[in-house]
């Protein structure tokens, strides 16, 4: 508010974006599925949420390269191994990083003050 930044119109428009993009994401879930139900977007959001977490809570980076290299092993997992084994690949995958790198692949491991 110090420099002219409307605090009150900048919250408005990132609720505004962020729904228009929520929405963009249902259609495409949707066209993709074919159906539509309650339940449409729980794996989605799973896969979301572990993509941010294997690429590290709070990166945005680590959240995109998360999601990039989940997308490649369950594509590999698929071509090479069995469509129906897609969702253990995946969080075998989660489950191996998180041993190796608590804080995921790009995230900083949190420092301790004394």
């Amino acid at each position: 508010m110090l420099v002219g930044v409307n605090a009150d119109r900048v919250i408005s428009a990132t609720f505004v974006i962020g729904s228009a993009l929520a929405a963009v994401g249902g259609v495409l879930i949707a066209s993709h599925i074919g159906q539509i139900n309650f339940y449409i977007g729980f794996i989605a959001g799973i896969k979301a949420f572990t993509a941010a977490v294997l690429g590290g809570i709070g990166s945005i980076p680590g959240a995109m390269l998360g999601g990039l290299i989940l997308g490649w092993t369950e594509s590999f997992a698929t071509g090479y191994v069995s469509s129906d084994y897609e969702d253990v690949f995946a969080f075998a995958l989660l489950v191996v990083i998180l041993i190796f790198r608590p804080s995921g692949i790009l995230g900083k491991a949190p420092t301790q003050k004394v």
